[in-house]
């Protein structure tokens, strides 16, 4: 799951989302299916929408985004390193923390993981 695929879920799923300020705001409910997703992407779902970069830096600090600015592509997976998220200029808001569990309940949203069959 990119953040990009995510954005377009949502879109077919009627609840558009928008950005007010540092939050993401929803037209409907988010589906049960896409709201650990929305979660662990919120910030490349906000740079989408803002037309801003979005960062992505490991747990050592180190940028981990594959575009030559540094910044992550959205319509990649996240690195497997990643461990925290940011939007350019989003003043205030910091760095989101990516859960650690993300990685076993979300593999689709990160490079270089194995997804987990039903």
């Amino acid at each position: 799951m990119t953040a990009a695929k995510l954005l377009g879920l949502l879109t077919q799923a009627g609840c558009v989302p928008s950005v007010r300020g540092c939050f993401l705001e929803f037209d409907e409910d988010v589906p049960e299916e896409l709201e650990g997703f929305v979660e662990l992407l919120q910030t490349g779902l906000r740079a989408i929408i803002a037309g801003r970069h979005w960062f992505g830096i490991d747990a050592d600090g180190r940028g981990v985004g594959p575009l030559a600015d540094g910044a992550l592509d959205f319509r990649r997976p996240l690195p497997a390193t990643a461990r925290c998220l940011a939007v350019e200029g989003e003043y205030g808001a910091g760095w989101d923390r990516i859960d650690p569990r993300a990685l076993t309940e979300h593999p689709s949203a990160f490079e270089g993981t194995r997804q987990r069959t039903k």
